[in-house]
């Protein structure tokens, strides 16, 4: 379940959120700037069957710092 936001650009303000369901892959399709890409795909009236990408950031940006060694 996700809170999600709509924008009218018109009045140039954000929605109420509606909550909404979607079903998440086990692994995720990508990665990189500290995030994870996960492909959704809408479960609630008027996104079904759509897909969607989930960015998640990863727990410990610091360690993959450190794992490259870079300064």
């Amino acid at each position: 379940m996700i809170d999600l936001y709509a924008f009218d650009i018109d009045d140039m303000t954000w929605s109420s959120p509606s909550m909404v369901e979607f079903s998440l892959a086990k692994e995720p399709f990508g990665e990189g700037g500290f995030r994870e890409a996960f492909k959704i795909t809408g479960k609630t009236a008027g996104l079904c069957n759509q897909q969607w990408v989930l960015k998640r950031y990863l727990e410990s940006p610091m360690d993959i710092i450190q794992q490259t060694k870079q300064t």
